[in-house]
């Protein structure tokens, strides 16, 4: 009882859309112990590589993340070119996944499933079989649902980005000459 609301980041009185005096956020000790072990846990299995294209950066402090943010943003905006457009769309995405499809491998997956005793392993083996011209890189589909979900522990492993000295002296020049310009054309 004396933990409710200690732990509350929004009140109704701190935030301007909570209705009839609700508390959000963390309750208890006990609840704040437990988002942290999920937020880490989540952030360890990132850092196992366990979502395919996800990484994570880990930063000191605030300031820290604010100049990674800053960076990352002044790469894509260097690497943006409005001649030359991305050329992955969903269409394009679309006819990807029916050519992967009607793919020699896939097919001959779909034939040997259909084949009574005869199940994904022994399928993958059939479809894996040096001996046999298939795609090698072919994963089943059963097999891609089955992947185990996670390995991690609540270790922490944390590696910290820091911006090279070169890196801040370009960023800050750059930001002088755009400061320049942008007060040359207010005059």
């Amino acid at each position: 009882e004396d933990n409710v609301g200690k732990f509350t980041r929004y009140t109704s009185s701190s935030n301007p859309h909570a209705k009839g005096g609700k508390n959000y956020g963390v309750a208890s000790k006990d609840e704040q112990s437990k988002r942290l072990k999920r937020v880490k846990t989540l952030r360890m299995r990132i850092a196992a590589g366990e979502f395919k294209g996800v990484s994570i950066v880990n930063t000191l402090n605030r300031d820290e993340s604010v100049k990674w943010l800053i960076h990352k943003m002044e790469g894509l905006r260097a690497s943006f070119d409005p001649n030359n457009l991305p050329t992955r769309t969903k269409e394009a995405f679309d006819t990807y996944v029916k050519s992967r499809m009607k793919a020699p491998t896939f097919q001959e997956y779909l034939r040997l499933m259909s084949k009574d005793k005869i199940g994904d392993k022994k399928a993958m083996r059939i479809i894996l079989d040096p001996a046999l011209n298939w795609d090698k890189n072919f994963i089943s589909p059963r097999e891609a649902q089955s992947a185990k979900t996670t390995l991690s522990t609540l270790e922490d492993r944390a590696t910290y980005w820091k911006e090279s000295e070169a890196a801040a002296t370009h960023r800050n020049l750059s930001n002088t000459k755009r400061r320049a310009l942008y007060e040359g054309q207010k005059a």
